[in-house]
């Protein structure tokens, strides 16, 4: 089984996009959903105005996955970058710190006025796992920039087959080559597939065109555990004494080593810390 994916800018509601077409996307057969919030560049912040409207539409639908998605930039540290983004997320969606199928995404693209380096997408990706109130947080960045890049994971990777074609989603996805397409090879380091695949930016779901479409391959249980979504039904908790390591406190363990480490290689080491 597949599921589908959407994900949207303001730039979409200069299209003609509106809350209500939103609101048919869950039934159309999106299971999740994305929105820009912000794109910190030195001395500016770029906020998309449409997050609460759009994500808040998608909610009331039934989308089961959300999430906002914030831009790195080259000359701003990741602590700057992140915050700009959870400070707006309160703003205009404060019910994102109880939802439980809410999740970060790190944008890590080539701008035509800034080639952002692999590292600084994954040094906001490490403050969001520390700092993002304990929710998933998903690397976009495409094989076709950062494919021999250290990246973390999971990751979205970016592969337009159909460039260009206009169709509904799950065709263009059937057409583009389905669960075996390209956009599913290994790429990065560690080498990996990736779990996410944006296939279009030129789909129609639900009547509304120019749509960035995208896949996951498995259920909407699969895309939990494989994202890493507190599981809905609460655990028990283990007596004190027996009480266990929490995997989520060892896992941020990690990232923060890693990204000592990446800090260390690139020569960035003071920048990263800010």
């Amino acid at each position: 089984m597949t599921i589908y994916g959407w994900d949207g800018s303001d730039y979409d509601f200069g299209r003609g996009l509106t809350a209500a077409r939103i609101k048919t996307f869950r039934a159309a057969g999106i299971s999740f959903a994305t929105f820009k919030s912000t794109e910190t560049a030195p001395g500016q912040i770029f906020r998309h105005q449409h997050m609460g409207e759009a994500l808040n539409a998608a909610r009331d639908s039934g989308v089961p996955f959300l999430g906002a998605y914030v831009v790195p930039r080259s000359g701003v540290s990741a602590a700057e970058a992140g915050q700009n983004h959870i400070a707006f997320l309160d703003l205009l969606i404060p019910w994102w710190r109880s939802h439980p199928g809410f999740m970060h995404q790190v944008d890590l693209e080539y701008w035509s006025y800034d080639q952002v380096s692999g590292w600084v997408g994954n040094a906001l990706f490490d403050w969001l796992k520390v700092n993002g109130g304990g929710k998933p947080v998903v690397l976009y960045g495409s094989k076709g920039h950062y494919g021999s890049n250290e990246l973390r994971f999971p990751r979205w990777n970016a592969n337009y087959v159909r460039y260009q074609e206009v169709a509904d989603f799950k065709t263009l996805y059937a057409r583009s080559g389905g669960d075996t397409g390209a956009g599913w090879q290994v790429y990065g380091s560690p080498s990996r597939p990736a779990e996410l695949w944006q296939y279009s930016d030129t789909a129609v779901i639900a009547g509304q065109g120019g749509c960035d479409a995208n896949a996951f391959r498995g259920t909407e249980d699969d895309f939990r555990r494989a994202l890493g979504f507190a599981s809905v039904a609460p655990t028990p908790q283990p007596e004190d004494d027996d009480m266990a390591i929490n995997p989520t406190d060892f896992s941020c363990l990690i990232w923060r080593v890693e990204a000592l480490i990446d800090a260390a290689r690139s020569g960035q080491f003071t920048h990263k810390l800010q």
